[in-house]
């Protein structure tokens, strides 16, 4: 739909930042702090009728969320789960 019609969006929200928590890496006895966002996304199987759900996850974070792609269309987005 939106790349037929050359329409994107810029979406923010607190998930897709990363959580200072678990930003402390060490490799090879150096230490360092990174502070990266959203590392990875992945789109689940079409549930029928277009009805997928984007996962992503951000790099320094030790959770994964969610947001139904119906959503991502909605001139009103939804919160992520």
């Amino acid at each position: 739909m939106f790349l037929s019609q050359d329409v994107s969006r810029r979406i923010n929200h607190p998930y897709f930042y990363p959580d200072p928590l678990y930003c402390h890496y060490s490799m090879d006895g150096i230490a360092f702090n990174w502070m990266d966002g959203i590392f990875g996304m992945c789109l689940s199987p079409d549930g029928g009728a277009g009805q997928r759900v984007l996962y992503f996850h951000s790099l320094s974070s030790h959770n994964e969320f969610y947001v139904p792609t119906a959503s991502l269309r909605n001139d009103t987005p939804n919160t992520p789960n």
